[in-house]
Order: C-alpha cells, then structure tokens, then sequence
C-alpha cells in the first residue's frame, strides 16, 4: 500500500483485506498474508478505550469520518507499533514528517517457483490482481528484491534472439570484407551457428537455464570463436593461387596458422582457468561455458570446418593437377629460359 491510499478508510481497510486474500487464495504459487499489521491493529484496536469507540460493526476503523478519528488512527497507530509484541511491524509502516501515513506493506510467500516459467507465472499474477483490484496499482504494487531478476526472464529468449541475429549480420558483413567469397563466409556462419547450438545443448545438459549470464556467454561465443575459423578460412582462400586442389589448399593453411589457432586457444583456456576454482557460481558457470567455447572453436577450426570446404569447394581431378603442373613446368623453364638469354646479352 502506497501513498495515496488511505489506509484509514474503511473502505480501503475492506479492499486491502479482499486483495490480500485474493493473492493468498487464488494468486498462482501464492500464499498468506503471513504477517499484516492491520489485522492485529484491528483486533487490538477495541480493546483500548481510547480507540474501540471508531471501530464498526463489520471491524473496520472508521479513521476518515471525523478529524478526531483520523487523529486517533494516527496516534493509535503509532501506540500500536510501540506495544509488545507489535513492535516487529515497525518496519511495515512508513510514516510522513508530519506524523501521517505515508505507506505500508503485507508479506506474502512464493511457492514451488522453481524455473524460470513458474517464476514469471508468480510474479504476473500477483501483478494482474493489484491491477485487478479497486485500489489499482496507483495504491497497491506488488514487489519483491527477486522480481528484479525474474523479469529478465520475460525477455531474455527475445534479447538473445536479437543480439545473436546482429552478431552474426556483424560477423557476415565482416568476414564477406575480408574473405570475399560466399562458399567461405557460409561455412563460417555455419561453424558458429553450430557452435551456439552445442552450447544450449550444454545448458540443457548442465540444468542451467537461459540467463543474463548464460545469454552473454552465448553472444561472446561468437566474438571468440570466429577467430578459429576466418584465421583459417583466410589463409585458405590466400593460397588459391599456388593450390588449386582445395584439399591441399586446407592442408597448407592447417600447416601455416594452425600453430597459432592452437596457441590462441590454449592462451585463453589458461586465462580463464583461475574462475574453475572460485566459490561464486557465475564465476563457474563462465568457466564452463568459456571452457566449452574455446574446445568447440578449437574442434570446429581443425576439423569441421576443412569437411565443410571439402564439400564446398570441388576437388581438381588428377589430370587437372597433371596439366596444372606440367604447365607450371613450362611457365618456369621459360622464365629461366629468358633469363639465360637476358644474361648471354649481358
């Protein structure tokens, strides 16, 4: 109850009491009020001479009728949080400078909340049915520290859904500026999608749900691991020229930069090796999942994606490579050929 409801009014006295057995009775993994001062203020209340002639029949306080009404809620109320056993309800009330209300609060438990859908079911119906209610949410909200994090809930699968399409348009602009081919720029695309795809079957596998944590694990897979694949896929299409066999081709690129790939890998693998002995659990799940993306980026590098060129790419028959070298035997005995000619001029 917030400020603009008039927790004196009877009438709002009567709309609280109804929203509150709504939320304990029908609201969806709900349960209580376990602790609301105003029905232990009402039951007190008659029992003091000074405020037993404001209650009415249907044991309501009658505190906005007349001003010596709302002062003896104000006062009696202020006597009430001072009484044993009252006292623990201090810190439901809030009060104005001036003396007056300003808010308060009834406490309500979640139950059987596990996972991430059970969560957001609680927490919207408990929003639907302040919202549902005569006081409205402009007087009544529903809030809990947890709900901070459960309404991430409702849009991470959205927001990560966005932010790996724009990763991935960024690596496809990328990768077509330094590649410049749409057979090496697909099998790129292709490694990390299957790559991503790996890691939710790992969540899957780990019980992990899709999270603040686990969504940037999966955005930042795609930063780390293009640098297996386009280092190799570049290098490949580099030595289009000297090996027209792309088999060869993928086999002199393995044997030039496929040191480093190794070494990059192994250099983040001991950078983040520190995070498998912390206590925080973020801290170990980024470890599994940056574990995971450094292994699936090194296998995909070496493995998948030369299969995937050796699909892409057709293979130069043996009579091609026959011709292809027989010619470039040719090439370089005129060129020494004109060399020696060039000399005997000299």
């Amino acid at each position: 109850m917030q400020d603009g409801a008039d927790i004196a009014d009877p009438s709002v006295q009567a709309d609280a009491k109804d929203l509150l057995v709504q939320l304990s009775n029908y609201t969806v993994k709900s349960e209580g009020p376990v602790s609301w001062w105003l029905d232990d203020f009402l039951a007190w209340a008659p029992t003091q001479s000074t405020l037993n002639g404001f209650v009415n029949e249907e044991g309501y306080f009658e505190g906005t009728a007349t001003e010596e009404g709302a002062a003896a809620f104000e006062a009696g109320v202020v006597k009430f949080l001072s009484t044993y056993p009252f006292e623990r309800f201090g810190s439901e009330v809030a009060f104005w400078d001036d003396g007056s209300m300003r808010s308060s609060r009834a406490t309500l438990y979640h139950y059987g909340t596990a996972g991430a859908k059970n969560k957001i079911e609680a927490m919207v119906a408990t929003y639907e049915k302040c919202k549902a209610s005569p006081l409205g949410t402009e007087k009544a909200i529903s809030f809990a520290q947890p709900y901070i994090f459960i309404t991430q809930f409702m849009i991470i699968t959205r927001e990560t859904v966005q932010n790996l399409i724009c990763s991935f348009v960024a690596v496809w602009i990328l990768s077509w500026l330094v590649l410049r081919d749409t057979r090496a720029v697909g099998a790129v695309l292709l490694c990390l999608a299957a790559i991503d795809v790996d890691l939710l079957g790992l969540l899957w596998l780990w019980g992990l749900e899709l999270n603040g944590v686990t969504m940037i694990s999966l955005i930042m897979a795609i930063g780390l691991v293009v640098d297996y694949l386009a280092h190799l896929m570049h290098c490949f299409m580099a030595h289009t020229a000297q090996f027209p066999d792309p088999r060869d081709r993928m086999a002199a690129a393995l044997a030039e930069v496929g040191g480093a790939v190794a070494l990059g890998g192994f250099t983040t693998f001991v950078g983040i090796l520190p995070l498998a002995f912390a206590s925080s659990f973020i801290y170990r799940v980024f470890f599994k999942l940056f574990l995971c993306i450094v292994g699936l980026g090194l296998v995909h590098g070496f493995v998948v994606i030369p299969v995937i060129v050796c699909l892409l790419y057709p293979s130069v028959p043996s009579s091609e490579k026959c011709k292809i070298g027989t010619l470039e035997k040719k090439t370089k005995a005129l060129t020494l050929a004109k060399d020696d000619t060039v000399h005997s001029t000299l």
